[in-house]
């Protein structure tokens, strides 16, 4: 019996023949120059198109997956520029708050040097109301340092209050603004007298004239006036008179008066341990605030134009600009 010959046998000897001709003819071609060449640049202008699509079409899937790798270390370095400016911040406020501090200091010194009286600078710990009171501030000074009841409280700015309860290390502070208050008051210039009681208002006093004939005017400054076993000493700064209402004459003219302190953002005080051994009379106000002055050189310059304009040929002379130049202390 004849065998059948074995089909699949003989294609896989061809495809195994076939192949290694098809390689010796590929390194013969390969050895000549130009043709290899061509090829290959044909090759590659025909995928340059393809692999530019690829890479556009996987950057993002690439860019992802490497963004999500660093996404742990982006957040904590974020974290540490948060810190870091959480920290400057605060820095820059407490430098801020040292440089107030500092200044409302040196200005209580100079009141207490001008004036000749000891103080106990004082830090307020809380403001609102208390026992009997409106408007109270909580102070870090207590009989410890030599506090008592009824002694002024100042700022660099003016009076304040007077001490209304005292412990070992704190005290309260009834403000002038508080209802229950009445400072005698002078008024700089006339140096007539009246009274200034609080209204229950942080930023407003009322002032009534001991004489309602007495001359008073918008502007005018008023320094506390001592009276009699009076609790206030003469001339601390109050406040400035904004209005006046009344007719001169009647007990109805009255005045408010707007104080120096401002009440509502105070930090650093004063408890007065002694009193000023004379009257300080105005040298405790601050300075008046002086109106600006025109330009000289500017109105100078305007009258020579105009001049100039109805004599031309008269000559112009230059006129040079103007120029201007436990802590008891006291």
């Amino acid at each position: 019996m004849a065998r059948r010959p074995n089909t699949f046998l003989q294609g896989a000897q061809a495809a195994l023949i076939g192949l290694c001709t098809l390689s010796l003819l590929l390194a013969v071609v390969d050895s000549r120059d130009g043709f290899t060449g061509g090829l290959r640049a044909a090759a590659g202008s025909f995928m340059s198109p393809l692999q530019s699509a690829v890479n556009s079409a996987v950057q993002p899937l690439t860019s992802f997956f490497a963004d999500w790798q660093q996404l742990g270390s982006r957040k904590q370095q974020i974290a540490e520029l948060e810190h870091a400016n959480g920290a400057l911040r605060a820095q820059l406020q407490l430098t801020q708050n040292d440089a107030r501090r500092v200044a409302e200091l040196n200005a209580m010194l100079r009141a207490a040097g001008t004036a000749q009286f000891k103080m106990l600078p004082a830090t307020v710990v809380a403001i609102g109301a208390s026992q009997g009171f409106a408007d109270t501030l909580l102070i870090d000074a207590g009989t410890m340092d030599g506090v008592r009841v009824d002694m002024n409280v100042v700022s660099g700015a003016g009076l304040i209050g007077r001490v209304v309860q005292v412990w070992k290390r704190q005290a309260t502070v009834a403000l002038i603004t508080d209802p229950t208050s009445t400072v005698g008051a002078r008024v700089e210039g006339s140096g007539q007298i009246g009274f200034v009681s609080g209204l229950g208002r942080i930023g407003t006093l009322q002032l009534q004239m001991l004489d309602p004939y007495a001359p008073l005017n918008v502007g005018d400054r008023l320094v506390s006036f001592g009276v009699a076993h009076g609790i206030y000493a003469t001339g601390f700064p109050i406040g400035t008179v904004t209005s006046i209402r009344g007719r001169a004459g009647t007990s109805t003219r009255v005045a408010d008066v707007t104080p120096f302190v401002s009440m509502g953002a105070l930090d650093l005080v004063s408890v007065v341990i002694a009193k000023p051994r004379n009257d300080p009379r105005n040298a405790l106000l601050p300075p008046v605030p002086q109106p600006v002055a025109p330009d000289t050189a500017t109105a100078t310059d305007s009258a020579t134009a105009q001049s100039d304009a109805a004599t031309p040929t008269q000559s112009i002379t230059a006129v040079p600009k103007a120029t201007t130049n436990g802590k008891v202390i006291g």
